[in-house]
Order: C-alpha cells, then structure tokens, then sequence
C-alpha cells in the first residue's frame, strides 16, 4: 500500500514539472493558438505540410503529392518530407480545433 505521503509527494514532483515547462514555454504555453518556435521558417513550412496532407487526403487523396508550391512543376510535395503519418495523427486535433498551428 502506498502511503499518503508518497502520494503527495509525487503529486507536488508532477506539478512541479508541469509548472517548469510552462513557464520555460511561456510564450506558446500562452499563445499555442497561434505562436510558433524561432526561427519561423521551418515550423511553418512544416505546418503547412501537415495542413495540405490533411486538407488532399480528405478532399483528393490521388492528388496528395501535387502540391499548390513550386508551380507549375509536379508532385511537389515529394520535393521534402511529405509526413502522411505525422498529419494522420495530428488529425483529430486539427479537427477539433481547426487550426493546423
């Protein structure tokens, strides 16, 4: 049986951990909704992969990798990583918050 301290005392470890990260985080623990890490090339390049993944598998799958980037070349998305795994999984939370960031 665990006792009450030991109880209490992961508990305090966990928010202390918790409050550790938001505060080191601060500025997208605050602003997730629309804040990306410096420098904001590359987090949005790849929010922008993850979008159009999602956006042609549900819309024209056949499609996917004919990117609107690079025109007027084709499969463009094959240009970098195309991450249909990553945009699978982020999925239900892009659904739910309609916000690929």
């Amino acid at each position: 049986m665990i006792s009450k301290i030991r109880i209490v005392l992961l508990l305090v470890i966990i928010l202390s951990f918790l409050l550790l990260a938001i505060v080191l985080t601060r500025p997208i623990a605050v602003r997730s909704h629309n804040a990306v890490v410096e420098p904001h090339y590359d987090p949005l390049a790849e929010t922008w992969v993850l979008d159009w993944d999602l956006y042609e598998l549900f819309q024209k799958p056949f499609n996917l990798f004919n990117a609107n980037i690079f025109y007027p070349n084709s499969h463009t998305l094959a240009y970098s990583d195309h991450q249909i795994v990553n945009a699978i999984l982020a999925s239900p939370i892009m659904a739910i918050t309609n916000n690929p960031v």
